[in-house]
């Protein structure tokens, strides 16, 4: 068996190199699907949690004003009501930030260590 030339193993180290790169690239795609639509199940149920949370508020604030026939109070469980959702909003807005994606940091390593092999 005849030993490859030098522009032959650099050719084939070139194309083995690009190949590389193309299955990281899809690789890097997957898991950004993957993890976009992790988010978004996230945020769909956050949404409609707060959708029901809003609803469950409403009706106990309506009828806390009724049974207690003071309108002033309807003042003061508006303000509550506020500070809940401004509390559940931060809540989700934390939880949506601890699966930002982090897919591109990954690609950049893996692009970089291809091209160390390389040289």
């Amino acid at each position: 068996m005849a030993s490859a030339s030098a522009p032959e193993l650099l050719k084939k180290a070139m194309n083995d190199a690009l190949e590389l790169g193309r299955a990281e690239l899809a690789l890097a795609k997957r898991e950004a699907v993957e993890q976009a639509r992790s988010l978004a199940t996230s945020a769909i149920l956050l949404l409609g949690a707060l959708i029901l949370l809003q609803a469950a508020l409403t009706t106990l604030g309506v009828l806390l004003v009724l049974l207690l026939r003071a309108p002033g109070l309807g003042f003061v469980v508006v303000a509550a009501f506020l500070v809940i959702a401004g509390v559940l909003a931060l809540f989700g807005l934390r939880q949506i930030e601890q699966k930002k994606l982090h897919v591109g940091e990954r690609a950049k390593r893996d692009a970089h260590a291809i091209a160390e092999a390389v040289k």
